[in-house]
């Protein structure tokens, strides 16, 4: 198969689209990556091992909209998608004639019928900006009329739709009123990457993986290590990701060295980071499917998640991970303190989170099972035309 990604730079789902179309080039298939990016920039094709990585720029014209119209957020984000839209498909027609693609998979975007005609469109949906503000901020915040209807015609207009989870196919399904069969694949993690090791030291460190922001829980667990540090004075809580700026007035307020902020890394550094932690914190107020707990369960390490989103599907609670209610931070220093009292459940834990990922979310797995349901979508597609 000769397969097209649309994918953003960074971030959780750049993650996955990284790992799979490795591992399918692996397995004989052809696999192009395209980034559309904000700013003037020409079209760029190159190639990694294999992985044609294709990067074309926006010209930014929903910023001048912006400006004129500051006040009319929905003609504002109107704009954006329409330009976003323009681009994609130009450039969708473009590539489709030099690499001739047997399908395309993206993002929750929409993709326009003249692709639609050209080769299925498969969506993926990942991280929807109006369900994270629906669920994991305390505002009120209900999805417009507009957004709603955006995602059901994306979902209906698509050949196939996978999500990571159930949670947010239930979402989805209920909010746009989608009566339609989406695929749950979870996202893959290479086992061979992310693997446990005996520790070389007693640090104790507990480690926050992400965006350091309110949304992410990231407040949660700053606030947990006061309790914490009560009985192990020597814990250190590392954080791993870009620090907003909320966060970093919090942080700057409570002005402990304990709390290492290491800010963002490349995703080679990342198991190496993961294999010494004691306790990985996943605190977020709403989450799809996050790639720390795979890696981290892959890694041996044990989990603490919120019951929020996606979490609570990828752990047992006390068999695999531990659960908490979310926002509630005596609850999550209870967890921690735990784990940290209980160095062989600890253990246990992490050695059945790496046993459950070894048997559900290896990458060779969900590689050959999407695979597979490439194959089953292009033919049903062909047979349609």
């Amino acid at each position: 198969m000769n397969i097209l990604y649309l994918s953003q730079l960074g971030g959780g789902h750049d993650s996955y689209v990284r790992r799979i179309a490795n591992e399918l080039i692996r397995l004989g298939n052809t696999v192009t990556i395209l980034y559309i990016e904000y700013g003037n920039k020409k079209i760029t094709i190159a190639s990694e091992n294999g992985l044609t990585i294709v990067s074309v720029g926006l010209l930014g014209l929903h910023y001048y909209a912006s400006k004129l119209l500051s006040n009319c957020t929905e003609v504002v984000r109107y704009c954006r998608s329409i330009e976003y839209q323009w681009q994609l498909t130009k450039t969708i027609k473009m590539l489709n004639k030099i690499f001739r693609y047997d399908l395309v998979e993206c993002h929750e975007v929409e993709v326009y019928a003249s692709v639609r005609r050209l080769l299925p469109v498969i969506i993926r949906m990942h991280s929807l900006d109006w369900v994270w503000k629906e669920n994991a901020d305390d505002s009120g915040y209900q999805a417009s009329r507009s957004e709603a209807v955006t995602q059901r015609r994306l979902v209906l207009n698509a050949e196939a739709v996978f999500s990571p989870s159930r949670s947010l196919i239930d979402i989805v399904e209920k909010k746009c009123k989608v009566n339609r069969e989406i695929t749950v694949i979870p996202y893959p993690v290479d086992t061979d990457v992310f693997y446990p090791v005996d520790k070389a030291s007693d640090e104790l460190i507990i480690l926050f993986v992400g965006r350091v922001e309110y949304r992410k829980g990231a407040d949660c667990i700053i606030s947990a290590m006061q309790i914490i540090w009560s009985q192990f004075p020597e814990a250190i809580l590392k954080l791993v990701g870009s620090v907003d700026a909320s966060m970093k007035t919090m942080l700057k307020t409570i002005g402990d060295n304990r709390i290492k902020v290491v800010g963002r890394v490349r995703l080679e550094m990342l198991p190496e980071i993961y294999r010494k932690a004691s306790i990985v914190v996943v605190p977020s107020r709403w989450d799809n499917s996050p790639n720390v707990i795979y890696e981290a369960m892959a890694s041996g390490v044990p989990v603490v998640g919120s019951k929020v989103g996606g979490i609570p599907e990828l752990i047992n609670d006390g068999v695999d991970g531990l659960l908490f209610q979310r926002s509630n931070v005596q609850e999550l220093a209870g967890k921690i303190l735990y784990l940290l009292s209980n160095r062989d459940v600890s253990r246990s834990i992490g050695n059945k989170a790496r046993e459950r990922m070894l048997q559900t979310c290896k990458l060779e797995i969900i590689s050959r099972k999407t695979q597979k349901h490439y194959l089953d979508i292009i033919q049903s597609w062909k047979i349609k035309k």
